[in-house]
């Protein structure tokens, strides 16, 4: 088994090497055996979502973006986005909405490029939470040719950001991303430049390589009453996951079978958390629960990625939690035991803390004399506006009727 430090040094390296990629060019190269490459764009029928974005809160910049029939990497078009800075400005550029990625993690965004004038480009990245991540200077090669841009997510994150969380940090998954050509990124005096795109793909996997650990829970009381709750303090040893995952929680009968559950967002969000990562949350026992021990299982899941496989990340057990092979897969572990019991003590009531010396009544009310209307005058209670009840209305009580 993997121990959490050497998972951490895995991780360090790996994101070493997608850093170093990131920032340069590569040539294609992909083996039958690589990670899965989701198509995002190839202009071959329409932009496909992309738009163009004039840098207006910096004016004085031109340019446009358009399908071109006459340039292409492989099939008979590529994407257009054009440039003038000759009146001012700072950027012009281009966005793509990631709603066709329907949430799934992606770690790469590799496309392809053909450069007029133009030695460096922005990236914005977009995560779920709303906040933008803005990296400036990616480098391309001083040549006319295509060339593949290899955009780790990772290596765009821990910059330049605003909105949404606004932390600097990643929650996944990718919304939206876009590139910029900037004044400062032309290769020449010539103040025009022309960007072709082509062949943008995702890379799915885990943008950011996070992983999490359980160890058992605490269970307090240990044996609860049917219709009464206990308290169940759950331990993890994270890493930031990158996106914002629920924690399903799941009681496994004597036969096996699911009774009940509690699913719940952990009070720190996954995509932040670091070291231990320890919570409570009261679980109420429905009413017609059998008595019995219940093993409590545990595992995480992000609800926006469906059923498609990559929906429950897999987690790592720690002294003495068991990982669950069986109906709730790979990514779960059993955390300990409840014992539901008819004949479990009470739940003790906390001493009461509300100090009611030096108060005094001002308004009461019994109800004892229903002296009621719709408007009055005469009665002690009527509806005074419409505004406040609106269609409701005080009436006179009469036989069955229950209020």
């Amino acid at each position: 088994m993997r121990t959490m430090e050497s998972t951490r040094r895995c991780i360090r390296l790996a994101a070493l090497a997608a850093g170093v990629l990131a920032m340069g060019t590569i040539p294609a190269a992909e083996p039958a055996s690589g990670p899965v490459r989701l198509a995002i764009a190839d202009f071959e029928r329409d932009s496909q979502g992309w738009r163009y974005v004039g840098g207006e809160e910096f004016p004085g910049a031109k340019g446009g973006a358009a399908i071109d029939p006459a340039v292409a990497r492989g099939g008979a078009r590529s994407y257009r986005l054009e440039a003038d800075f000759g009146g001012g400005g700072a950027y012009v550029g281009v966005w793509c909405e990631l709603g066709a990625l329907e949430g799934r993690d992606f770690k790469e965004l590799r496309l392809w490029v053909k450069a007029d004038n133009i030695r460096r480009v922005g990236v914005r990245i977009l995560d779920a939470s709303g906040q933008c991540h803005q990296k400036n200077g990616v480098p391309l090669r001083a040549t006319g040719d295509w060339q593949e841009v290899v955009l780790a997510v990772a290596d765009l994150v821990g910059g330049e950001h605003w909105g949404g969380a606004n932390d600097g940090r990643w929650h996944g998954p990718a919304a939206a991303f876009g590139l910029n050509i900037g004044r400062d990124g032309l290769a020449a005096q010539d103040r025009k430049a022309t960007l072709f795109i082509d062949d943008v793909d995702a890379v799915l996997g885990a943008a950011i390589g996070g992983r999490a650990a359980l160890r058992p829970a605490v269970v307090a009381p240990p044996s609860c009453r049917p219709g009464f709750s206990t308290r169940i303090t759950f331990r993890w040893e994270a890493e930031p996951m990158g996106r914002d995952y629920l924690a399903f929680v799941h009681f496994r009968g004597p036969d096996g079978r699911m009774a009940f559950q509690s699913d719940h967002a952990p009070k720190t969000p996954t995509s932040i958390w670091s070291g231990r990562v320890e919570y409570s949350y009261g679980i109420f026992v429905p009413e017609k629960t059998p008595g019995g021990d219940y093993r409590i299982v545990v595992g995480l899941y992000d609800k926006k990625a469906g059923n498609r496989g990559w929906d429950h990340p897999p987690l790592d057990a720690l002294d003495g939690a068991i990982p669950e092979k069986g109906r709730d897969g790979a990514g779960s572990c059993q955390v300990g035991v409840l014992e539901v019991d008819a004949g479990a003590p009470l739940p003790e009531l906390p001493a009461p803390t509300l100090d009611l010396a030096g108060f005094a009544v001002t308004f009461e009310d019994e109800f004892d004399d229903l002296s009621v209307s719709a408007a009055g005058p005469g009665t002690r209670w009527f509806t005074a506006t419409k505004e406040n009840f609106g269609d409701a209305r005080f009436v006179e009580q009469k036989d069955g009727f229950p209020f």
